[in-house]
């Protein structure tokens, strides 16, 4: 894997869920019942090989994956008064299955809501994201604030719709089942690929830099309890972007064929948005052209070109743009591969979609 630019990925999560201290036993509300020694469980389907990998459902429960769970309880279905259970709580695999410490256990009476977000994070500076929790009465919504600058450290960010459970009851035991999270993708996965034009089979076309830019890399998701119903509200657009550039020892030399470009096949993961005209491609090149006459002639050119704005860049979706290249400095777009990023569910843990 290679590092174009560096830069650097911040999140900022706020999630509301309850008001009072993590763990122990709230003295207001004793387990009692059967149900005091049974664990709250859970189910996971996230893994990452390098931090930008692509979560699936194939490539899930492996040793090493951690996600944040967030949780409440209460006495009373509106949650006027929750009481915190999780708060950025970390789950891991064991490589047997997915365990927490120190355990919690369900408390008879109550119901509950679970909200999760891959991957966990412990709020140092190396962390792919950041977390701060905020925790209201009586909301299910939470506040991401995402800023991307290093595709090393980019991740498949996701967040779960909010869960509930109740009323437990120790003689249903469906109300003590494993929790699922529906884990959903929330960014964009998005491929640059360049080629030759057809006419230029003869000419050398040897790319030096290829920068994308102009699009909102900063801004604040809010989320209300399902994940879909979020709103992204932007910060002023990044001019810089991402840049990658070729060495002479190095050179890109472009074929008729299709070649991935910043960050190569695993493209970019970007803040869902609107396509503009300032979102551009931009690309400087050193052209060697056969004349007539049988006399070769070679040249610096650069040009910029906006990225076709017929479709916007949509959560768990992934967008391939096809920039053609002629020797004559020309660029041109063909309509973006608009795919589906939806994983379909296999069972025994989290749901990615």
């Amino acid at each position: 894997m290679k590092i174009v630019q560096y830069f650097v990925i911040g999140l900022i999560v706020i999630c509301f869920t309850g008001c009072s201290g993590e763990g122990g036993n709230d003295p207001l509300l004793q387990p009692f019942g059967d149900v005091s020694d049974v664990p709250i469980a859970w189910g996971v389907d996230a893994k990452t090989t390098s931090n930008r990998a692509l979560v699936t459902n194939e490539n899930i429960n492996t040793a090493g994956n951690t996600f944040s769970v967030f949780g409440s309880y209460d006495i009373v279905s509106n949650f006027t008064n929750p009481y915190k259970v999780f708060d950025n709580r970390k789950v891991y695999h064991n490589g047997t299955d997915w365990t927490y410490q120190p355990m919690e256990t369900w408390v008879e009476g109550t119901y509950y809501r679970f909200r999760g977000f891959y991957p966990y994070t412990d709020n140092t500076n190396a962390s792919a994201y950041w977390v701060r929790n905020d925790f209201q009465e009586n909301a299910d919504s939470c506040y991401l604030y995402l800023s991307v600058d290093d595709p090393a450290k980019q991740v498949d960010l996701m967040a779960s719709d909010v869960v509930r459970r109740g009323l437990i009851n120790y003689k249903e035991e469906t109300t003590l089942e494993r929790v699922v999270l529906p884990f959903k993708h929330l960014l964009t996965n998005v491929h640059l690929k360049l080629k030759k034009h057809p006419n230029d089979a003869l000419n050398t076309i040897e790319i030096q830099s290829v920068r994308l830019k102009g699009m909102h890399t900063r801004a604040l998701f809010a989320a209300a309890a399902e994940v879909d119903n979020g709103k992204w509200t932007y910060a002023t657009i990044n001019e810089e972007g991402f840049n990658q550039s070729y060495s002479n020892a190095n050179p890109l030399i472009l074929q008729t064929n299709e070649t991935h470009v910043i960050w190569g096949e695993e493209g970019l993961l970007l803040i869902p948005q609107e396509v503009t005209n300032d979102v551009k491609l931009e690309i400087a090149m050193r052209v060697t052209k056969e004349m007539d006459d049988g006399t070769v002639v070679t040249s610096m050119e650069s040009n910029s070109i906006s990225l076709p704005t017929t479709q916007k860049w949509s959560a768990s979706t992934k967008m391939t743009y096809v920039a053609t290249v002629g020797s004559d400095n020309s660029i041109t777009f063909a309509p973006p591969i608009v795919q589906p990023w939806v994983e379909e569910y296999i069972g025994g843990g989290v749901i990615i979609q």
